[in-house]
């Protein structure tokens, strides 16, 4: 009897602790006006959330939702979040956990994160669980304010205007020190199928989650042959791991160690099929005129050497007429002008109605030519209103996709202009990514056009001749090469002087053949063209 009555008691202990009530802030408006946490995600737990487009929950006056959803990871590790609000207007976020299991969020440690700003872009960020945690379930609270970043005891807070809060649970595994042979237990989900540019969550079951145990995720893209340690992503030496985003056919396993015994174990692998584009052989054009359906509905151009990631959606790339094969909220609002460089369409990111990134890849075989390649490519992006700040970053990954280096940002530009990048790569798996990011801004969206990328430069250059122009004194204004090679790896060496015999000062070296400049007065110009392959140059007239 007496037994029976010390369960029943534990039991009562146990579900008033999981259902005890914490504080809650206050709000007069809240969440009505649109003023909402829409996305909250996890990666790289054990056990994740995810939280998508959820819009305004709860009621006044608390607007406090408590959402069924775990993230659970053991002491000493950590996860990933992303949180974002709703498009309509700015908000600043913060997130607490309840590490000790006190029905509050005003210890030292339990305020995990705090946006640097107000925005309706996704903030990002990595928390880890402390050692002294206490195991098992607790709370994990996300608050968002109006045009503010809310302060560190705004968990309970009172008086807010506008704003949301949401709760979640929070699992922590205790770090039980392992011992003997450990069990890697197997990869969930035991196989996928991506197209290009995806990612996807891995994790475990059945595997030993215990103190002093090392993780580390492994990677093969030659079908088990050989095996590398992941790269890229978030969370590879740890039991939950987010790929990065997959262009190629790789299997995935885990590889544990129990580090007070020395014994480990690696799982079966696991294989993502994925469906990726062909690579495109030197010299490459396109002109964005024709496109075709890859994994979406006419989202890539029509020679399959690209890739379009998300397929859909506001910031889905597309052609630049074609917005409602993605689900655009409205194709006619942003439009830039005129809507091509080269022919009749260019290729369009829509940042006028979002505020996410969306990124247009694509994949070119660098390994048949050795040396510098050169990219050039035409780019609007009217931002003159003074309301935008959308803009390009240019990447560059020479291992397939799984990791990338910013070539470039590329932000107003009213006209059409055209910029070149080197393209340092003889890899055969080397891939471009044009990465729009958005500002949902009264400002027009921005656009791609004419993409050339050059084989390397062989041989003598022809320099050419500099096309006439008439600058007024004090204003910029552009130079530029007309009857030149055009030709992968050239350098362009801009030279001035007070007269046609010199002395010629060096103003700048660059990769492509226009080059932005002012005067003062009257002043000689000049540039020599070297092939550095070749060791061969060529100089133009000079022009007054």
């Amino acid at each position: 009897m007496l037994k029976r009555l010390q369960f029943l008691l534990l039991l009562v202990f146990t579900s008033t602790v999981l259902q005890a009530q914490y504080c809650f802030p206050t709000f007069s408006i809240a969440c009505t006006s649109n003023d909402y946490i829409e996305n909250f995600s996890t990666t790289g737990g054990v056990g994740n959330i995810s939280n998508l487009l959820s819009g305004c929950n709860g009621a006044l006056p608390n607007n406090y939702t408590q959402f069924n959803q775990t993230v659970s990871q053991i002491q000493g590790f950590s996860f990933n979040f992303s949180v974002q609000a709703g498009s309509s207007f700015n908000q600043g976020h913060r997130i607490w956990i309840d590490w000790n299991q006190d029905l509050d969020f005003a210890d030292p440690g339990e305020d995990v994160y705090v946006s640097p700003s107000a925005g309706t872009q996704a903030f990002t960020g990595t928390i880890t669980v402390p050692m002294t945690a206490v195991p098992g379930i607790t709370r994990l609270r996300v608050l968002c304010r109006y045009a503010t970043v809310p302060g560190v005891t705004d968990y309970c807070g009172t008086g807010f205007s506008f704003g949301e809060c949401e709760d979640y649970y929070m699992e922590v595994i205790p770090a039980t020190p392992c011992a003997g042979q450990p069990n890697a237990g197997a990869v969930n989900p035991s196989s996928l199928t991506l197209c290009a540019g995806q990612v996807a969550n891995l994790g475990l079951v059945g595997a030993t989650l215990q103190g002093n145990m090392s993780y580390q995720w492994q990677q093969s893209t030659n079908g088990g042959a050989t095996w590398v340690n992941a790269i890229g992503g978030f969370g590879s030496t740890a039991p939950g791991y987010q790929t990065p985003s997959l262009n190629t056919t790789t299997m995935y396993r885990m590889y544990m160690v129990c580090n007070n015994s020395n014994l480990a174990d690696t799982t079966a692998p696991m294989t993502i099929t994925v469906s990726g584009p062909s690579y495109a052989t030197l010299p490459y054009v396109q002109d964005f005129e024709n496109w075709t359906s890859f994994c979406g509905v006419q989202d890539v151009p029509d020679d399959y050497h690209w890739s379009n990631n998300p397929s859909s959606g506001n910031n889905s790339w597309r052609r630049h007429d074609e917005g409602n094969t993605a689900g655009w909220l409205s194709g006619t609002w942003g439009m830039y002008y005129p809507a091509a460089s080269s022919n009749l369409y260019s290729a369009r990111f829509h940042s006028y109605y979002t505020n996410l990134t969306g990124d247009l890849d694509v994949f070119i075989d660098c390994s048949q030519q050795p040396g510098t390649k050169t990219m050039f490519f035409d780019y609007i992006n009217d931002n003159s209103a003074g309301w935008g700040f959308d803009y390009l970053e240019v990447l560059l990954s020479t291992n397939g996709g799984f990791s990338y280096t910013t070539l470039g940002t590329f932000n107003s530009s009213t006209t059409w202009q055209t910029f070149s990048l080197p393209i340092v790569s003889n890899d055969p798996n080397t891939i471009v990514r044009f990465r729009g990011h958005g500002d949902f801004q009264f400002d027009t969206d921005f656009g791609i056009d004419n993409i050339n990328i050059l084989a390397p430069c062989t041989g003598a250059p022809n320099a050419g001749a500099i096309a006439s122009v008439t600058p007024c004194a004090n204003t910029p204004f552009n130079l530029s090469l007309t009857g030149n090679t055009l030709a992968g790896g050239l350098n362009y060496n801009w030279e001035s002087a007070p007269t046609a015999s010199g002395p010629w000062v060096p103003l700048a070296t660059i990769v492509g053949p226009t080059y932005n400049t002012q005067i003062a007065s009257p002043t000689w110009f000049r540039c020599v063209v070297d092939c550095p392959s070749s060791g061969l140059s060529d100089t133009t007239a000079a022009l007054l």
